[in-house]
């Protein structure tokens, strides 16, 4: 299940996203991602209620259910617009083997990886730590429960800024907050814990968004699929990475405290990478093939008509 759970995950719609979109592209990613957060707030309690009438059975057939519901508003209401994403698909963008001995590939990496194993033990390790500080487990739920608000808000954040400004430095921003909320919870405590756990959910929203944007403006569409695979096995491996190290640490001294700061600075070594990558190359005019009988071609040759940002300048 959890394979065929993966194959569906943002590699897919992301690319429909960043083939169809060019100005806002950003706002396009965050609207969308930010639905995995309005999920995490609203399903366990639309599916408290089934589980408890047909028991844990009941909730995967409502679930179930749900996934049916989108497959034709997908089938029906996303189309391939040639004219639009051809130009942009089509032999346009970096070479795979390129991308990948690339400085920018391997800087994003790194930030991925770092990044991920920060926000996940967080994450993990919220309401263990906040049960071991002495906060009931109601509360401590209750606590972690605004993460979820913390993602749809970080998503929309980062989708809206990075169509206005240079899309590393928003994510520097970002997940500046997010080290922010750690800071606070290592040396002021449980006071801080709510807000802690608003700024832990804004980085996890926006990891995502951020690590398609960037893969779609540095190295094109054309490996777009192989390239964020790449990325997300980064992700997925920094994610283990943080959730395990920090239960180490905890088992080794007997607190969160050195598993805190450890989190804090694998946050603080994805902001310094991220920060070195370079600017966007400029936009390039990309000609579509020409489409006959299409409005506005001649039929004398290539259709020079549509013009496609790839990738596109940088703000």
């Amino acid at each position: 299940m959890n394979t065929l759970m993966n194959i569906t995950l943002e590699a897919v719609y992301t690319r429909a996203l960043n083939s169809n979109f060019a100005a806002g592209r950003g706002i396009a990613l965050g609207l969308s991602l930010a639905g995995s957060g309005l999920a995490a707030v609203l399903l366990p309690t639309m599916l408290s209620g089934e589980i408890g009438s047909l028991g844990w059975r009941g909730g995967f057939v409502g679930l179930a259910l749900l996934a049916l519901m989108v497959w034709p508003v997908v089938f029906f209401g996303l189309h391939y617009n040639k004219k639009r994403a051809g130009a942009v698909e089509t032999g346009v963008g970096t070479g795979f083997l390129a991308a990948i001995s690339s400085r920018q590939f391997w800087t994003v990496a790194i930030f991925t990886i770092a990044v991920a194993a920060g926000i996940s033990g967080g994450t993990v390790h919220l309401v263990p730590l906040l049960r071991d500080s002495g906060v009931p487990s109601s509360k401590a739920a209750a606590i972690a429960s605004l993460i979820g608000f913390g993602v749809i808000f970080g998503r929309l954040l980062m989708g809206w800024a990075m169509d206005r400004f240079f899309a590393p430095y928003v994510g520097a921003s970002v997940f500046g907050l997010t080290a922010l909320g750690f800071a606070l919870l290592g040396v002021e405590g449980i006071p801080y814990a709510s807000l802690a756990a608003v700024l832990l959910g804004i980085g996890l929203g926006g990891e995502v968004d951020l690590i398609s944007y960037l893969i779609a403006r540095y190295f094109g569409m054309r490996h777009y699929g192989v390239l964020y695979a790449a990325i997300y096995s980064m992700f997925a491996i920094g994610s283990a990475l943080g959730a395990v190290v920090a239960g180490r640490l905890y088992d080794e001294n007997g607190n969160y405290r050195i598993a805190l700061w450890a989190l804090l600075t694998c946050l603080i070594v994805g902001i310094i990478s991220i920060v070195t990558l370079p600017r966007f190359r400029a936009a390039t005019v990309v000609a579509t093939p020409p489409v006959p009988g299409a409005p506005g071609h001649s039929g004398l040759g290539p259709d020079h008509s549509a013009a496609a940002l790839q990738p596109p300048a940088s703000a």
